[in-house]
């Protein structure tokens, strides 16, 4: 093979390793643009539940109260800055879980 044939599918393959690049790029931002999407539909229907059931508001404000951490988060509820640590730190696992709306218990 000539040094002039390998050039040329050196460049064809680095135009096809970037149209990859800008494809998985494409598709990484409409996966982040549906979750985006799926989180506000969620928010929607917990405020829209938490509206109709005192209950269910308590139990909704005492876990955003646990979960939210950083301070920004936690002013746009006005809630007052949380002392140390970060979600990260603390144990928040399987408190999702007993949450009454389960996705395991409506299956």
């Amino acid at each position: 093979m000539s040094t002039d044939r390998l050039s040329k599918l050196e460049q064809q393959r680095e135009a096809l390793n970037q149209k990859i690049r800008r494809e998985k790029t494409r598709l990484q931002g409409a996966e982040r643009r549906k979750d985006t999407r799926r989180k506000i539909l969620d928010g929607s229907l917990l405020q829209e539940m938490a509206r109709k059931d005192s209950a269910f508001k308590a139990r909704v404000e005492k876990e955003r109260e646990a979960w939210l951490t950083r301070p920004d988060d936690r002013a746009l509820f006005d809630l007052p800055p949380k002392e140390g640590g970060s979600r990260k730190e603390e144990s928040n696992a399987g408190k999702a879980a007993s949450l009454p709306f389960d996705s395991k218990a409506s299956a």
